[in-house]
């Protein structure tokens, strides 16, 4: 005779503590609109085409600080990429271009509110350069601080400049990786 009133006790007091711990939402929300991440270069605007993104998302900081769901992109011809299902129905992203630094002041710790970028959109600060982006509902734009390959490259101003510094970069004090290369992997960079 106890026992069903013990468990509409239990369930009673199961209901209170989602209340008020918080739990407002009991059922997950489903959003049909697609979210759209787009990669510019910071200093002219240009989009960054086949850029390998690592997206991380969660339901606070603590959760992108450990990175419990996360998944990789490449941008298409635009710069552009889809934001999967799994990652869009979370409340915060965390967006890292592999090799190419955001330009924000603290990228790595830089977070974007999903339910933000679905309403109204959303562009991170561009401290790179005078690139501008309109924000468009559904988007994220982000600017990246891209490597100026030709800076890079000043003093070699041919293929076959650039061939003879990399071999001599390649050579270590014992010159074991110089012994080791064939000569045929450079032949192609005079033509």
């Amino acid at each position: 005779m106890t026992r069903p009133y013990m468990a509409a006790w239990v369930a009673i007091l199961a209901l209170l503590t989602t209340s008020y711990c918080g739990a407002e939402e009991i059922f997950s929300v489903t959003h049909n609109e697609l979210i759209t991440l787009r990669i510019l270069d910071g200093k002219d605007g240009k989009p960054q085409i086949n850029s390998h993104l690592v997206l991380f998302g969660g339901y606070d900081e603590g959760e992108l600080q450990h990175r419990l769901w996360h998944e990789e992109a490449l941008t298409d011809g635009q710069g552009m990429v889809r934001l999967s299902q799994k990652l869009s129905y979370l409340p915060y992203l965390q967006v890292w271009v592999n090799k190419t630094p955001l330009c924000l002041q603290k990228p790595r710790k830089a977070s974007f509110s999903v339910e933000l970028i679905r309403r109204d959109g959303l562009s991170t600060p561009n401290e790179c350069g005078i690139a501008t982006a309109k924000n468009t509902p559904g988007t994220l734009t982000v600017f990246v601080k891209v490597k100026d390959v030709a800076a890079k490259n000043k003093n070699a101003t041919t293929n076959e400049d650039i061939g003879a510094k990399n071999r001599e970069c390649s050579v270590s004090k014992s010159g074991w990786f110089q012994r080791l290369r064939p000569d045929w992997l450079f032949k192609g960079l005079s033509d």
